[in-house]
């Protein structure tokens, strides 16, 4: 399409409904892609493993669109 842009995560995340949603006093985005699911895994597992773990949890359970 003429006049198509990369779109930023931001308006990415509204596209897909991904507002911040508190989890287990975390605040997550559900993923766009499949690399974008696992680098934040890879990320939230080097902060914390509980941050990891409920990252999983998260997605398992609220982000219920298939990613592409």
């Amino acid at each position: 399409m003429v006049g198509m842009r990369k779109m930023t995560d931001d308006e990415k995340k509204m596209i897909q409904g991904g507002r911040c949603t508190p989890f287990y006093g975390y605040c997550f985005y559900c993923p766009i892609t499949k690399d974008e699911l696992w680098a934040t895994i890879e990320k939230y597992y080097a902060e914390s493993t509980d941050k990891g773990k409920r990252y999983i949890q998260f997605t398992y359970e609220r982000c219920s669109e298939p990613l592409g």
